[in-house]
């Protein structure tokens, strides 16, 4: 099966936009924190480690997700097919 520049650069951008989303998600939690030791309730049942745990893990996602696209893509795409993608491109 041969792959297109077109569909790798898909797959990167997808790899990018879910790393960007889970940035979003992890600003809205650290956002949520602060109101809520701010005082505002958001919520009948407040866990602070809980929230601290799943921040953590949005920016430990996010991180990973968009400094390691490449490495994602060679791990969907075999190097090869990438290289030849990119040489039939030009």
């Amino acid at each position: 099966m041969k792959n297109t520049s077109i569909e790798i650069s898909t797959f990167r951008a997808t790899v990018k936009a879910i790393g960007v989303y889970h940035l979003f998600l992890g600003v809205a939690e650290v956002y949520r924190i602060i109101l809520r030791r701010a005082g505002f309730p958001f919520a009948l049942n407040y866990n602070w480690q809980y929230e601290l745990a799943w921040t953590f893990f949005y920016f430990a996602a996010a991180a990973a997700l968009l400094f390691g696209t490449d490495t994602f893509c060679r791990l969907a795409f075999r190097p090869e097919a990438i290289a030849e993608a990119l040489k039939d491109d030009s």
